[in-house]
């Protein structure tokens, strides 16, 4: 108990020495350090997956792991919470079906010194973030670009994007150009129009609608079927026995 105190009454030293502490809003001095360091607070993450840091503990206090604790500010809902050894998460962490774009969210930070996991929220303080108006770019996660398959059946997975209303997938192999949209973030090559063939090189695009407009992708991946790839490998309609 009595350490428990000691690390308490150490925190509440570094949070409040006027080296270490200012208030965190939008009028806070940029160049102060303040308890979230990055981004700055009151501003606008540059795309939903960075990363948003608070400030570490000094080694004297033992954290075991930091709580991020996160409402909508309009509402005063919360959100979710984020259980991490780390000083830092990211937004996508909640869920994205649990956050929106265009959105301002509080953020609220405790620790636990122990395995006990009692959080300990040692000082009121708050930071408010929002996130981007418009969607981050998608591309082809899996499988891995420039890799080689062996079945034409195989399904070209993009990245969830928040936001994304239908994806594109734009697929080019030299002479033609083939399109596929979907509410999916993937696609089977099978899918194609004409259907896939064997021993060639794709070229694949994805691109997301958002608010019923359509945002092209950047990143072009490239995915080569094996010189033996067959519609008649790994078939998802077909027995063992038909094979």
């Amino acid at each position: 108990m009595k350490k428990l105190f000691f690390c308490l009454g150490l925190i509440a030293m570094f949070f409040t020495s006027a080296m270490f502490f200012t208030s965190c809003n939008e009028d806070a001095n940029p160049s102060s350090a303040t308890f979230f360091i990055i981004p700055e607070c009151g501003s606008q993450l540059a795309d939903i997956s960075q990363s948003i840091f608070c400030r570490q503990l000094p080694p004297e206090v033992p954290v075991y792991r930091y709580r991020f604790i996160v409402t909508d500010e309009a509402t005063n809902n919360l959100v979710g919470m984020i259980d991490t050894p780390k000083n830092s998460f990211n937004m996508t962490e909640l869920g994205l079906n649990n956050i929106a774009l265009a959105t301002t969210y509080k953020i609220e930070v405790q620790v636990a010194l122990d395995s006990s996991l009692n959080f300990e929220n040692v000082i009121n303080l708050a930071c408010t973030i929002r996130t981007p108006n418009l969607p981050e770019k998608s591309r082809v996660i899996v499988p891995q670009c420039g890799s080689t398959v062996n079945s034409l059946w195989t399904t070209i997975f993009a990245k969830q994007t928040l936001g994304a209303e239908k994806y594109r997938f734009v697929v080019v192999d030299g002479t033609q150009t083939r399109i596929i949209e979907s509410t999916e973030s993937s696609f089977q090559l099978a899918d194609l129009p004409g259907g896939p063939a064997a021993n060639t090189q794709y070229f694949i695009r994805v691109d997301i609608q958002y608010n019923g407009m359509w945002y092209e992708g950047e990143d072009l991946c490239t995915i080569t079927t094996s010189p033996t790839a067959s519609l008649k490998q790994s078939s998802p309609f077909m027995f063992e026995g038909q094979k």
